[in-house]
């Protein structure tokens, strides 16, 4: 279910464009959870984005990076707090299957929250071992 959910946001978005915004952010936390996805939150700050960019640059390339920093400033302007962006990524080259996606969100207490999903026990592990 969850790939089709990916496959769906990565085939609405527009050409240039490697992420989505969507409006019913629990609905796709709850079936992520439910797929017995792996999920990191944080918030996303000065002090995680370092930690991310230290991370084997064989997980993150420097895009998903630089995505996210558009993101994080575009929400801190925006502050929706219904929906968020989601940004399906693959950590091989050569795999077919976006089991990884970040949701960046708006929370009023706490500014932009970064969420990961992942099945792989490569990036569970490669993850900080707290929130920020």
């Amino acid at each position: 279910m969850v790939v089709v959910i990916t496959f769906v946001l990565i085939s609405c978005q527009k050409k240039n464009e490697h992420y989505s915004y969507i409006a019913s952010q629990s609905e796709a936390v709850k079936r992520f959870r439910q797929e017995g996805y792996f999920e990191y939150a944080s918030r996303l700050n000065d002090s995680l984005l370092k930690e991310l960019e230290s991370i084997d640059s064989n997980v993150l390339k420097k895009n998903t990076l630089k995505m996210i920093k558009e993101l994080d400033l575009k929400l801190k302007s925006e502050k929706q707090v219904l929906g968020c962006y989601v940004i399906p990524w693959m950590h091989h080259e050569n795999t077919q299957v976006h089991e990884n996606v970040m949701m960046l969100e708006w929370n009023y207490n706490f500014g932009v929250i970064i969420r990961i999903f992942t099945k792989s026990n490569q990036i569970k592990h490669l993850l900080p071992s707290q929130s920020y």
